[in-house]
């Protein structure tokens, strides 16, 4: 983790495996909005139970399953 401010903005950078691992910068805690980066693929949320968008594989999944638009 990459110098976390007070607010709970930060950068987390991790060789784990998924789900915690790749790339993954978060405003405003674990409730805020983050773009991850991962071998799953990129996922973008305005935070838990909102808007989501997830590119993986030849999929793109919008908001958690209530659309996917296959290959």
């Amino acid at each position: 983790m990459l110098n976390p401010p007070r607010g709970g903005t930060y950068v987390l950078l991790t060789d784990a495996t998924e789900p915690t691992g790749g790339i993954r910068l978060q405003l405003h805690g674990a409730a805020g909005p983050y773009i991850k980066l991962s071998e799953a693929g990129i996922e973008l949320s305005c935070g838990p139970g909102l808007a989501s968008i997830r590119l993986a594989g030849t999929s793109v999944i919008i908001n958690n399953g209530t659309l996917v638009v296959p290959q």
